[in-house]
């Protein structure tokens, strides 16, 4: 499969997300659970310019690339664990 129509499949994917979490932003009140809301909007933001720019890449050196590379890997794994943090903390003030 050809790399561009891979980044183009990703961003058709990213749209949606991006403009449910922007929608449901407001809803979601302060505190922990609005401040986690607030990173992950922050990181779903960074995760679609990286989808937009991903066409891009390829013209890279190498080593920038796989900077690149290593920094969405770090992203994406802030993204589980705060996911993770705020599933938790809404799913445990449920149970209470």
């Amino acid at each position: 499969m050809d790399s561009d129509l891979v980044s183009a499949a990703a961003i058709l994917v990213m749209l949606p997300c991006l403009w449910t979490i922007l929608k449901l932003g407001v809803s979601v009140p302060g505190g922990r659970v609005g401040r986690q809301w607030r990173m992950l909007s922050v990181l779903v933001l960074l995760f679609a310019i990286a989808h937009f720019a991903a066409p891009l890449f390829g013209q890279l050196p190498a080593k920038v690339d796989a900077l690149i590379v290593g920094a969405i890997f770090i992203l994406g794994t802030t993204f589980v664990l705060v996911s993770i943090r705020l599933f938790y903390r809404i799913f445990g003030g449920l149970a209470r």
